[in-house]
């Protein structure tokens, strides 16, 4: 168990390395790591968001301005939520927009993501937006 939690540790700290290698290859991409700094100057992860290039201009470009969103657990070692957008494109196939991994699904975390994907879509405050949830 202790080789397992060590594997962890080293996957969380390859994070920072991960999400700049995304903007690196992905120009124009969004990614987003906040980091909680814990009293003994240890940095642990709180949340991460990202947002392909590709994808952001393939909706404004050509989809739909419906967009649903969904959150998922994730139950094993590493406790939190999946929270995740899909859009529909001209040939009525999903795409998924963006995603965030999160501590807890709550209504903060949901307005740090939906904040982040409005601005990322060039969509102001939401004005023609069709938002679908469970």
């Amino acid at each position: 168990m202790d080789e397992i939690e060590e594997g962890l540790v080293a996957h969380y700290e390859k994070l920072r390395s991960y999400g700049l290698k995304l903007l690196r290859t992905n120009p124009g991409s969004t990614v987003k790591l906040d980091v909680d700094i814990m009293p003994d100057s240890t940095v642990h992860f709180s949340k991460m968001y990202i947002c392909l290039k590709v994808v952001k201009d393939g909706w404004i470009e050509g989809c739909r301005r419906v967009i649903g969103v969904d959150g998922c657990s994730l139950k094993g070692l590493c406790r939190g939520e999946v929270l995740s957008t899909i859009g529909r494109d001209a040939n009525n196939q999903m795409c998924p927009l963006a995603w965030t991994v999160v501590a807890v699904e709550n209504k903060a975390n949901w307005k740090w993501f939906l904040d982040l994907l409005l601005e990322d879509l060039d969509m102001g405050q939401g004005r023609g937006l069709t938002i679908i949830s469970e």
